[in-house]
């Protein structure tokens, strides 16, 4: 890979800051209820940001996994049987 390609990796990898990943996946999941199970959008994200804990101080953020969750949060289907959650949403925070 070429000095600039890395370049453009790193830094469109760097620049999905936490907060933009917490307001796009909660509006993600929040949609997908709904539609899926007719839940209220409006009450979903108030109540998912009433209930949003930090994760502890020792983990480390992961713009790009955190991006890849929420881009898979987008796409969900409604489920047949237990959703199935994106495996980068797994990721998002590496606590030891």
């Amino acid at each position: 890979m070429s000095p600039i390609g890395l370049a453009f990796l790193l830094l469109t990898s760097c620049a999905y800051p936490q907060e933009k990943f917490r307001e796009e996946a909660d509006a993600a999941v929040c949609a997908w209820q709904a539609d899926c199970f007719a839940t209220a959008e409006e009450d979903c994200e108030t109540q998912a940001e009433a209930s949003w804990e930090p994760p502890d101080e020792a983990c480390d953020y992961d713009p790009g996994e955190a991006r890849d969750c929420a881009r898979g949060l987008e796409d969900l289907e409604c489920p047949e049987g237990e959703p199935v959650f994106p495996e980068a949403c797994d990721r998002v925070w590496v606590c030891p």
